[in-house]
């Protein structure tokens, strides 16, 4: 058997600097979606043919993450590198080459 699996960046968040914070999991996903949106931007149209615009805003590698505001705490960013550790890998860890 072979194969491999894709690239992928990897959050690992403690738990006890993030409680430390005041914020959650959730807190993480939220941003992290937002982040990660490919939606239409907008359409175009000439009247008889519309068409969507379309960007890519989505990020790839571990060092844009890690300046991303996750939160607040008395009034200073709370940035996701403060509560994990953001690396690149492979998006399935646990696949083995045989």
């Amino acid at each position: 058997m072979g194969g491999g699996t894709g690239p992928s960046v990897r959050v690992e968040v403690n738990p006890t600097l993030l409680n430390s914070h005041g914020l959650t999991l959730q807190n993480i996903q939220s941003v992290l979606s937002q982040q990660n949106a490919h939606e239409p931007a907008g359409q175009i149209s000439d009247g008889t043919t519309t068409a969507d615009i379309v960007t890519n805003d989505q990020i790839s590698n571990a060092d844009q993450y890690e300046p991303l505001i996750i939160g607040y705490k008395n009034g200073a960013a709370i940035r996701l590198s403060d509560v994990a550790e953001v690396t690149e890998g492979q998006s399935n860890i646990r696949n083995a080459d045989i």
